[in-house]
């Protein structure tokens, strides 16, 4: 996906690698020749001369070298050879490497926000039920969010609603309102619920 954004001129590689150095594990130095690379493989898919690469940079063509093969080492390029319909050999780059660790990163980040969206659920559903979750009842509310991808926004409302109404906030009755304006969820409960609902009839 990265790898095709790129292509077609959609991924800011430049930010990206700017944002994300200590991630990368990258230097200053390795950033800049990392960027240059991939400059030039855009528009040059094979190996490209001292001359290109180091044309704009203001560092030597025997440190740009010193970089390149610290950048191959980690992962962030591979080279390959090809013969070509005239039977010569054609030295190319894949740059793969280097998209399969934004992938990685984005990946990441994204499950690190869904971490934070959880705890501030738990944190909430604990301060209105004036007490600490038991830890199948954490288990219930993980399930919602992960597997279910239900929002903060969704259990306020649901426990607004059990509020309104007078009763009791549990995790079960949080379960049975959480997405009133849908009876689907109600009809899908997983194993984990089901044990869960079996122990507290």
């Amino acid at each position: 996906m990265i790898k095709r954004l790129y292509e077609l001129g959609y991924f800011d590689y430049q930010k990206f690698i700017v944002d994300n150095q200590k991630k990368l594990s990258l230097s200053p130095i390795m950033s800049i020749v990392l960027i240059k690379a991939l400059d030039i493989f855009k528009t040059k898919k094979t190996s490209a001369t001292q001359e290109e690469f180091c044309k704009d940079l203001l560092i030597s063509s025997s440190e740009a070298d010193k970089v390149l093969s610290k950048l191959f080492e980690q992962g962030f390029y591979q080279i390959y050879t090809s013969e070509n319909e005239n039977h010569l050999v054609e030295e190319f780059v894949s740059f793969d490497g280097f998209f399969d660790k934004v992938e990685a990163i984005i990946k990441n980040d994204l499950l690190d926000e869904g971490k934070d969206e959880l705890s501030k659920i738990i944190f909430y559903l604990q301060n209105e039920m004036h007490r600490v979750l038991t830890s199948k009842e954490i288990d219930i509310v993980t399930s919602l969010v992960v597997d279910d991808k239900y929002q903060y926004e969704h259990f306020t409302k649901a426990v607004n609603y059990l509020v309104d109404q007078k009763r009791n906030i549990t995790i079960k009755a949080i379960f049975d309102n959480i997405s009133p304006e849908t009876k689907v969820h109600k009809k899908k409960e997983n194993k984990l619920m089901k044990d869960f609902m079996d122990k507290i009839k």
